[in-house]
């Protein structure tokens, strides 16, 4: 008995017997079951390239997934950094707020203490005005009483010499 043949060889072996038959070359007649054979490995390429077209469908598919799937992650991960600086920025925008609110509040108080000084060195200025004002008018008085006194002052010594 002869030894069996692979799939692989019956189908090398099919295709040249059809290479045969067409070129008109000698060889046996084929009989029945040849010609079940050569259908059968004609199904089978058949089969084979549909299979293969399949299959180079199929991949170029899986290159397009791959491809959108690779898209889709480099947005995520651009998403997800962006988001993280986003949020940095907004707890920075907080803290700078927060600081901001605590100066406001020490100005506020620093503006409040100087108000006061303001207020107490006016009143302070305005009864001290006020004195030098009651002390001016006073002293003019004098002034002018001295001034009356200078004048009458060669008066009254005559009057006094002549007493004596």
């Amino acid at each position: 008995m002869p030894p069996k043949r692979s799939q692989g060889q019956k189908e090398q072996l099919a295709v040249m017997r059809a290479k045969r038959r067409q070129e008109g070359g000698p060889g046996p007649n084929p009989g029945p079951s040849q010609i079940d054979e050569s259908e059968e490995v004609q199904a089978l390429k058949l089969a084979l390239e549909h299979k293969e077209a399949q299959l180079q469908t199929e991949q170029e598919n899986s290159q397009d997934l791959y491809k959108r799937l690779h898209v889709e992650q480099r947005k995520v991960s651009r998403t997800q950094t962006a988001k993280a600086s986003a949020r940095a920025e907004a707890d920075n925008a907080g803290a700078m707020v927060e600081e901001l609110g605590q100066r406001l509040e020490q100005l506020s108080f620093k503006n409040e203490q100087l108000e006061r000084t303001i207020s107490e060195q006016l009143e302070k200025w305005a009864n001290e005005s006020q004195i030098t004002q009651e002390k001016l008018v006073e002293c003019r008085k004098k002034a002018r009483a001295l001034q009356a006194r200078c004048t009458r002052a060669p008066e009254i010594l005559r009057k006094a010499v002549e007493r004596a």
